[in-house]
């Protein structure tokens, strides 16, 4: 396994110095022209990387992706149309009916509570609680007596007009 990466990297490397000379060859110097308008700029050095990166990881992967298509690489090419070839069998023994039903109603299940479903949960948990509270506080108010109630009512007013005071004034 590790002898085939090697040899494949060797292949994309080889690739890449027949790219880079056929591309020098064949623009007359690209990036010498583009480095002598700019004057060794900063600018002409990242358009060099961004060249050398499109060349890495498009053109070459792509090239590969040609050749396995068109036969070039017999040994591999066989072996990707032979593991096509048993997924081809393997599908058409299973019933899609029963695997697009379900994959259908349980992908929707799944995306609906990817979509809504977490945070909703803890919404309504803390909605629940709050409501909780506020019974409790309703409650509690209701068993005071008349007295007791008043001083509530006074100190809610207290908090309540110097929050309005903060708000108004020192924002």
């Amino acid at each position: 396994m590790h002898e085939l990466d090697a040899v494949e990297r060797m292949t994309l490397d080889h690739e890449a110095a027949a790219i880079k000379r056929s591309k020098s060859e064949a623009d007359g110097g690209l990036l010498r022209s583009l480095g002598s308008l700019t004057a060794g700029t900063r600018w002409a050095r990242t358009l060099h990387q961004a060249l050398e990166a499109l060349t890495l990881y498009i053109t070459l992967p792509m090239r590969r992706l040609s050749a396995l298509l068109s036969w070039e690489d017999p040994y591999v090419t066989t072996w990707l149309y032979l593991g096509l070839l048993a997924l081809l069998a393997f599908l058409c023994l299973i019933p899609m009916e029963l695997v697009i039903y379900y994959g259908v109603y349980y992908g929707a299940r799944t995306l609906g509570f990817l979509a809504t479903g977490p945070w909703m949960h803890l919404v309504g948990r803390w909605l629940e609680r709050s409501a909780e509270a506020d019974e409790a506080d309703e409650a509690a108010f209701a068993r005071m007596s008349r007295r007791e109630r008043e001083r509530e009512l006074q100190s809610y007013r207290e908090v309540s007009s110097s929050e309005e005071f903060s708000e108004e004034f020192c924002l």
